[in-house]
């Protein structure tokens, strides 16, 4: 039996694409569109069940995208807001995608939209990565966007006790050796 398979595109990369059971793409759910007043949200979350990432272990890659991004050399202007921006998208998207797997929105039926496998994960146990995918940034400029990410991250890392190397800042080569990128395109 096969799978259905779901590839998204954003910010000008062509994700995926992934098996339907384990894709959740947030950012154009009901759940979210309902609230979506004031909420920033990133485009997916992806349930890799054996993550080499996390020893070999479940994980969660909620993944934002970007086109872009501002020098870190102006961190309380456009870079700080970036950083920001970026933060809320990542933390609002494990907001929502725990909330739906809790049935929090039970009004929504946000957990019809989740796909079974998250439905059926430990939370206690699942690692989660934070994983920004900027498509235009040479390797050597990513440092400075991972370490003011892993900052702005840190009290959410720290109170779910989630790993140190949560956070995962990419670009689109990258990206693609870590599958999340069609290597067709």
């Amino acid at each position: 039996m096969s799978t259905q398979q779901i590839p998204i595109t954003e910010s000008g990369m062509d994700f995926g694409p992934f098996a339907q059971d384990e894709c959740f793409h947030v950012e154009e759910s009901k759940a979210y569109k309902a609230i979506q007043d004031g909420v920033k949200m990133a485009e997916f979350l992806l349930l890799r069940a054996n993550d080499s990432t996390s020893n070999n272990n479940a994980a969660i890659w909620i993944v934002e995208a970007k086109s872009s991004s501002p020098r870190p050399d102006n961190p309380s202007g456009d870079f700080g807001r970036f950083i920001d921006e970026i933060k809320q998208k990542l933390v609002n998207a494990l907001s929502l995608g725990l909330a739906s797997v809790l049935e929090r929105h039970r009004h929504l039926r946000a957990e019809t939209e989740l796909p079974s496998a998250f439905k059926n994960i430990s939370l206690s146990r699942v690692q989660v990565k934070f994983v920004v995918v900027i498509k235009d940034r040479s390797d050597d400029t990513l440092s400075p966007i991972t370490d003011a990410l892993k900052k702005a991250l840190h009290p959410t890392i720290k109170t779910w006790a989630f790993d140190p190397a949560s956070v995962i800042v990419l670009n689109e080569a990258l990206a693609r050796e870590h599958g999340l990128i069609n290597t067709t395109s």
